[in-house]
């Protein structure tokens, strides 16, 4: 049988490890998909022609095409954030309050479509909206996930983006 101060220290070491371990695995996360989106793009001064704004959402995340569960955590992308959404013939504006906008440029939107889920959030009924972009800087293609408030709104943004696709060539609406 172990003594008393001999268990607690075994106890002590166990607990500062997990505690190193779950600091060192978080701080992994975050840099999560830095290879995929090395830099956000940024919006230009001037927006152009808007097809709708002040689209209340919350920011959900922004996720590898097609895996709906690989998080990309650079630059804040897998932190749920609230946010207005405008759509202009310039791209898409997510302004995430606490966090880094994310600028879509309308050349890289691929597609647009209702989800039930994305990492970090679960909305059933396909209550969520998915953005697929590709990434400027790279050219990988992922998916951000938006959660709008209101129905009338979220009919709005599939206008817009339907708007803005309309404007691209056949070409680039093929997601590789």
């Amino acid at each position: 049988m172990m003594s008393a101060p001999i268990a607690v220290g075994v106890w002590s070491l166990l607990g500062v490890g997990l505690i190193v371990a779950l600091v060192f695995g978080l701080r992994r996360r975050s840099h999560d998909g830095g290879e995929l989106v090395p830099v956000l793009p940024q919006a230009p001064s001037d927006l152009g022609d808007e097809f709708a704004g002040g689209i209340a959402a919350t920011y959900v995340s922004t996720t590898a095409h097609g895996d709906w569960l690989a998080r990309i955590g650079e630059h804040g992308l897998g932190h749920r954030a609230a946010a207005r959404v405008g759509v202009t013939s310039a791209g898409v504006l997510i302004a995430r309050q606490g966090e880094a906008d994310v600028f879509i440029p309308a050349s890289r939107v691929r597609e647009h479509h209702a989800a039930t889920g994305i990492a970090g959030k679960y909305a059933p009924h396909d209550g969520l909206d998915v953005i697929s972009w590709q990434v400027p800087a790279g050219g990988a293609v992922v998916d951000t996930g938006l959660r709008i408030v209101s129905k009338q709104d979220r009919a709005r943004l599939s206008a817009a983006l339907d708007s803005l696709l309309a404007t691209q060539s056949s070409t680039t609406k093929e997601i590789p």
